[in-house]
């Protein structure tokens, strides 16, 4: 990114021919995973917490040579593939900033609602909590490596093997896995492992960066002054300690450039050097137009505090206009690629680009 000054302000110049080689220390792989029920399986609506936790505790009981099964106390921690995944705050630094892991999961998402009884009027009913799954039904979600986590493939594709099979969800359903695929930044899909074989069909998966993703993405959206946005999945954002409710698009701009920083310094192993100060001002000058965000509420359960934890947000559409906002598609496509916000590697914090704001929420 280039910052130029005039006369007294610093304006941040991103034209749409700029390079965006600086990302490129990031190394990024797309994954589809695909699970079989081997018997009727019900998972919950939103899955992502379900499959963190079981990915989680199936890598640990993959990889963990120890008994006492403690991270912190374990004389092999820094070479070992767990903490590297899922323990990255207290693997990479110090000082305990809240290093994000280098992965994220994209589970799918089946929000139908049933009525509370027969009456017509009582139509709008309630969320399912839970999705009923056959036999021989399909269970697909995404994932995302970044970094040295890419060359863990194996071991996760291990993992994944396992979670399946000790089952998911409610009632523990077992599942089978069937296949990996690999997406590039084209959306080029190639087969990379068959679960009947157990054997991977390559030996490695295509290599790219965070800004081969980028010019990929980019290429494909027009100049405009007006974007919207659809926030997919619970974004959960805080400033001064509060969760926000709505998304200004200062408050989107800061938080993707803190997680693109933590990437790139963590998992990319170089410092993006910009004048963050600079594009926060330029960000305030986009307005948000039009909005229709709703708070989406959603608890897990952690093993870790023994205890569930809320991990609700806002999800719907926002619309921006202003003269910089071409300027800043660059970050703001980051900040799809990668999601934004707290508990990315559940699921939450993602959001599309769009052309046209949709008439109605989901």
């Amino acid at each position: 990114m280039s910052i130029v000054s005039d006369s007294s302000v610093a304006v941040c110049l991103y034209p749409q021919n700029k390079s965006t080689s600086e990302f490129s220390s990031l190394k990024i792989a797309r994954y589809e995973i695909r699970l079989q029920a081997e018997e009727p399986a019900a998972v919950p609506a939103f899955a992502g917490s379900t499959l963190r936790g079981a990915f989680g505790q199936a890598l640990k009981n993959t990889v963990c040579v120890t008994r006492h099964r403690n991270c912190e106390s374990c004389l092999v921690s820094r070479q070992c593939i767990y903490p590297q995944v899922f323990e990255t705050t207290q693997q990479y630094n110090a000082q305990q900033i809240d290093v994000p892991p280098p992965y994220t999961l994209d589970p799918p998402i089946h929000r139908r609602r049933k009525p509370l009884s027969d009456e017509p009027d009582a139509a709008l009913g309630q969320w399912e909590r839970y999705r009923e799954l056959a036999k021989d039904d399909e269970l697909v979600f995404g994932l995302m490596l970044m970094g040295k986590a890419i060359s863990h493939l194996p071991y996760l594709v291990l993992a994944i093997h396992r979670m399946a099979e000790h089952g998911l969800g409610k009632g523990r359903g077992r599942f089978s896995l069937v296949e990996v695929t690999n997406i590039d930044a084209s959306c080029k899909r190639t087969a990379i492992y068959q679960g009947e074989t157990q054997r991977f069909l390559t030996d490695q998966s295509p290599l790219e960066n965070l800004s081969n993703w980028m010019d990929a993405r980019l290429a494909q959206l027009p100049a405009q002054e007006s974007v919207k946005l659809k926030f997919v999945t619970p974004t959960r954002i805080k400033s001064d300690g509060d969760l926000q409710t709505q998304a200004p698009f200062d408050l989107l701009i800061r938080n993707i450039m803190r997680r693109v920083k933590l990437l790139l310094e963590f998992h990319g192993e170089t410092n993006w050097e910009a004048d963050y100060q600079a594009i926060l001002a330029q960000a305030r000058t986009v307005a948000m137009t039009e909005f229709r965000l709703r708070w989406w509420d959603m608890a897990r359960y952690s093993q870790r505090q023994q205890s569930h934890l809320r991990i609700g947000g806002f999800v719907g559409y926002s619309q921006y206009a202003g003269e910089s906002l071409q300027e800043l598609l660059p970050l703001l496509v980051a900040g799809e690629i990668l999601r934004i916000g707290k508990n990315t590697s559940f699921g939450l914090g993602k959001y599309e680009i769009l052309m046209e704001l949709s008439p109605q929420l989901e």
